[in-house]
């Protein structure tokens, strides 16, 4: 594998590995506060916003946080800057590894939500009461009985997060116009013609990582 082709590979790795922990783990414990939601109406509402953010990406995600947290007219950004943490100010760029990460979040968590939520139904009230009985903490219970019955569910939504950031293309491309050497946009620059012979490739965007 060529150098370029090497570096991009490596960092869509790394960009589907960050997005998948993180997002996996606050989904998880969002998903847990609306399992043991009281309120029907909260459910249905975090479920729809959930399904509707999990699907929204590409040029419209990106021009979202771009007006949101862009370094000259972001509102975001301003906002922050008001009150002294100014982002930029601080080796935050959106443009670059990390920031791409950032938006990634955005419907990482959401689809996290949706896959991890149906688990909790699995585990019973009646499992429950009857670890409390048997003079179980709230650390054993869930050592020995929540968390093998939920493992399962929540590998499987971190391998399917893994597949969904490592393949994203749109909203990569849209933020950052290709700067970063990921496989998808290199695969994107191949099929849509942009090489020239004996090279690599056309673009010299692989330095920037």
């Amino acid at each position: 594998m060529g150098g370029q082709y090497r570096a991009g590979f490596e960092n869509s790795l790394k960009l589907a590995f960050v997005t998948s922990i993180i997002p996996g783990v606050l989904g998880t414990f969002l998903a847990y506060a609306i399992a043991t939601s009281n309120h029907a109406l909260f459910k249905r509402l975090t479920a729809a916003c959930s399904g509707v953010l999990a699907q929204f990406g590409g040029v419209n995600l990106a021009f979202m946080f771009i007006a949101s947290f862009g370094a000259l007219s972001g509102v975001a950004t301003h906002w922050l800057a008001d009150i002294g943490l100014n982002p930029w100010d601080h080796g935050f760029d959106l443009y670059k590894f990390w920031g791409v990460a950032f938006v990634y979040m955005y419907f990482q968590v959401p689809l996290m939500v949706l896959i991890i939520t149906p688990a909790f139904a699995g585990l019973k009230e009646s499992w429950r009461e009857a670890a409390s009985n048997l003079g179980a903490s709230t650390w054993r219970y869930w050592r020995h009985v929540g968390l093998p019955v939920l493992a399962p569910a929540v590998l499987g939504g971190m391998f399917l997060l893994f597949g969904s950031g490592f393949s994203a293309y749109a909203t990569a491309e849209a933020l950052t116009a290709g700067t970063i050497a990921i496989t998808p946009i290199q695969i994107g620059d191949i099929l849509n013609g942009n090489v020239l012979a004996n090279q690599a490739n056309l673009v010299t965007r692989w330095a920037s990582r």
